[in-house]
Parts: C-alpha cells; structure tokens; sequence
C-alpha cells in the first residue's frame, strides 16, 4: 500500500490506485514528497520509500479550451487530463477583448487522473454583435487560480428565410431575421442561369421584409431565387403561375 509520509508545507497529493505499486500520484505544491510502498505478509512487514521532487505543479492540466456560434448561441467545450482539487471554473466574457466580466460558473471535478469534458452554453442573446471573446479562470480548494488563453467568436448569422406566395402570379415577399446592419443581393434567374432582376436592398437588426414585385410579365415557369447577405447565398426555386 503507497501512503505519503512527507511533503513541503501545505503540500497534498491524490494517489490513483494505492494498492498498485505501478500507480500515479498529483501533487498540488512544488517541492520534495516522499511516498513509502509498504507490503505486509502475516507477521512480516517490508517497506520502501520513493521521492518525488517537482520543480512546478499545475491543479489542472488542460487539454483544450474552444468555442463555436451554432443556431445562434455559443458554446464552449474544454477538457482536463488531470485535476487536483479543483474547485471551479469562472468563465468571462467580453465584447472588445479587453474588458472582461465573470458570466457564469461551472463545478470542478475535484481530483483526477483521467480525461474530463466539460461544455456551457452561453443564455444570452447577441444581436448586432460580430465578434466575442472568452476566457476561463480555473479556481482550486485553496482559492487559487489559473487564467487560461482568450478565444475569439465570430458571429455569423444562420440565414433562415419564409419566401411567399410560391408559386406567384406577380410578386413574392423575403421575409427573415438579421443581427446586425447590412446589405443583401437578390438574385432572380431562369433555371439556366440567367440574371432576370437584380436587387440590392438594406438589411436592418430584426425583422425584414422585402418584397420582389414587378414580375408579372414572366413566363409561367420556374425560378431562382438568391439571397446573399455578408458573403452568404441561400437560394429557393419558385413558380410562376398566371
């Protein structure tokens, strides 16, 4: 059985498996520990000490920290190879990647020898924003912490769009939510390719309707519509009827 018998002052250790004489240990304080492996057969008792000297500790190691902008949240992902009393996470955000605030909090695991994951969705809504910055404060039993690297997230709306009547007889409306101020490009071809009208229009934060009219002099045919708005195209097929 492995047991500590000595440690630099307010040094602690987490031993894995203390029956294995193969097993490992973390240690929360730089300095020299020694472990002894006792093994006792009936009335015989034989022992053996081994010293370990750390030049730096880490309570956590971490193998990741990233983030990504999926059906308009963002999520956060991390993992830890090994943990020692490790208390909690802080994470902080930030709109210019200067100034940051603590959002929210995550319970750590404690203390262990294998991979931990861990993920958080931020609650908050970011409309005509474009760029966020995180960042993670991991926390021990003793109150101290560890900063870890900033993450930028891009904010690129997903374009999701009602477009009616379909089929239509001489107009259509385009009707969608945007986060931000900017341009569209409306695109209207034949099912070849060709450009038959071309509209730019302004895009608003929120809500926007735009309607195509002029159209009445078309074929009865198909159609299609594009959509382009910050270099992303989503393209319907529509239906003239007279």
């Amino acid at each position: 059985t492995w047991s500590l018998q000595s440690s630099p002052s307010g040094g602690a250790s987490a031993i894995a498996q203390a029956n294995n004489p193969a097993t490992s240990v973390t240690i929360n304080k730089a300095g020299d520990y020694i472990f002894r492996w006792t093994i006792a057969n009936g009335t015989c008792t034989n022992s053996d000490d081994v010293k370990i000297s750390a030049a730096s500790t880490l309570p956590v190691k971490s193998i990741y920290f990233k983030g990504e902008y999926i059906d308009g949240s963002v999520r956060l992902d991390w993992a830890t190879s090994s943990e020692f009393q490790n208390d909690h996470f802080d994470i902080e955000r930030s709109m210019d990647g200067i100034s940051f605030k603590p959002v929210s909090r995550v319970i750590g695991s404690g203390s262990s020898q294998t991979k931990i994951t861990y993920s958080w969705v931020d609650p908050d809504n970011f409309a005509g924003s474009a760029d966020i910055y995180y960042r993670m404060k991991q926390y021990d039993r003793d109150g101290n912490s560890t900063l870890s690297n900033t993450i930028k997230i891009t904010l690129t709306p997903t374009l999701k769009m009602k477009v009616g009547p379909n089929p239509f007889v001489d107009h259509t409306v385009i009707e969608f939510y945007y986060n931000r101020i900017t341009q569209a490009t409306i695109l209207l071809t034949d099912m070849n390719g060709k450009a038959i009208k071309t509209i730019s229009a302004n895009v608003n934060k929120g809500i926007n309707t735009i309607l195509i009219d002029g159209m009445e002099k078309l074929p009865s045919a198909a159609y299609f519509l594009e959509v382009t708005i910050d270099r992303q195209s989503t393209r319907y097929k529509l239906v003239r009827n007279r």
